[in-house]
């Protein structure tokens, strides 16, 4: 058992010694936090526990059931899968039980898992993790952008693809559940081969998906059929092109790599150009004007109080007006044009006839 600095502990069902009461209690956390669609049932899960590793020994597969414990109480549990052809490990399921997932248990539980299987000393170049975004059923209690978001705060990229899983309900086999395919690779890379993409889900869809269900599928042929479908999507998604990015945005997952475009607007909103002025909107411009007219108003009260004569006093008046609009009319253009008319008001003023342009 691995434990945490925060007093998280690790579980891993199989290994460790537990009682059937705790597993039990472990298996209440997995059905609170993963929604009906993509809810593997529990007797399958125990089935799994206990021959899957044996079973599959020889091609060096593992299935690893981990729970989370924190000061005794079961707050979480987790499938992993290890394939090691492929150096591949599937992040299946991760539930966390819900008064938990506010003190860091997600980020605990990830990296309490991740020390395990290092310590393993097993050969990691890749890891996967689908998340159901699908909006049909009842995918996931959790809002998937958040899981997503968690993830990629772990180095795990959205792979720019249109992914899709298949449905794991009996009566719905046919039926594909739109996911988020999320890769992390040891060296960070943001972009993946197509063909290496390729081979690691054909590995999901064989090593994970049909050799789980075909001790459990009362339709077998039905649940293969679904997966070829979507083996021959894959292969055609993937045939004309040479990487696939994997720094996606989440939405974006499902436009596919061969013909994504930018959306077509065919109407345009026209374009309202901005007045080239620091001053915008008539609350400033009204500003301004009671500050040049109240400033304006200030220089002829102190001329008229020095003994000047009231037409004197207007022409100061007028003077200091025209004087401050062409000091704002460099930043402001209404001050330079209003200037203009305090000037030939002016020039009025002092007898002169021309006009002023």
């Amino acid at each position: 058992m691995l434990t945490s600095q925060y007093d998280f502990r690790l579980i891993s069902f199989g290994e460790d010694e537990v009682s059937a009461e705790y597993y039990a209690r472990a298996e209440r956390v997995y059905l609170e936090s993963i929604g009906a669609m993509a809810r593997t049932k529990t007797n399958e899960i125990a089935y799994w526990r206990d021959r899957y590793n044996s079973q599959f020994a020889k091609r060096g597969d593992r299935l690893f059931v981990y729970g989370l414990e924190l000061k005794s109480e079961v707050v979480g549990f987790a499938l992993v899968f290890y394939f090691q052809a492929h150096s591949l490990v599937v992040f299946d399921h991760i539930a966390v039980k819900e008064a938990s997932r506010q003190l860091g248990a997600f980020f605990e539980f990830k990296k309490l898992m991740a020390q395990d299987l290092l310590e393993r000393n097993l050969q990691i170049d890749y890891v996967f993790a689908e998340i159901v975004t699908s909006k049909r059923g009842d995918p996931h209690p959790i809002n998937s952008q958040l899981l997503i978001q968690l993830l990629k705060q772990s180095d795990f990229r959205v792979a720019h693809i249109e992914y899709y899983t298949p449905s794991i309900i009996e009566e719905e086999y046919g039926t594909k559940i739109e996911t988020a395919l999320l890769v992390r690779r040891n060296d960070h890379a943001s972009q993946i081969g197509s063909r290496l993409l390729l081979s690691l889900i054909e590995c999901v869809l064989d090593d994970l998906y049909i050799r789980w269900y075909t001790p459990h599928s009362k339709n077998i042929k039905a649940f293969k059929q679904q997966i070829e479908v979507l083996r021959s999507f894959y292969r055609d998604q993937l045939k004309n092109t040479e990487v696939v990015e994997l720094n996606g945005n989440w939405k974006e997952a499902h436009v596919p790599v061969s013909t994504a475009k930018p959306p077509v607007n065919t109407r345009r909103k026209p374009t309202v150009k901005q007045p080239e002025s620091e001053f915008r909107g008539l609350p400033a411009t009204a500003l301004i004007i009671f500050l040049v007219l109240l400033t304006s108003a200030a220089l002829a009260g102190l001329s008229y109080e020095s003994g000047f004569s009231a037409e004197k006093t207007l022409t100061f008046f007028i003077a200091s007006l025209f004087a401050l609009l062409v000091i704002l009319g460099i930043w402001h253009r209404a001050a330079a044009s209003q200037a203009k008319t305090v000037l030939r008001l002016l020039s009025k003023l002092l007898g002169h006839d021309k006009d002023v342009g």
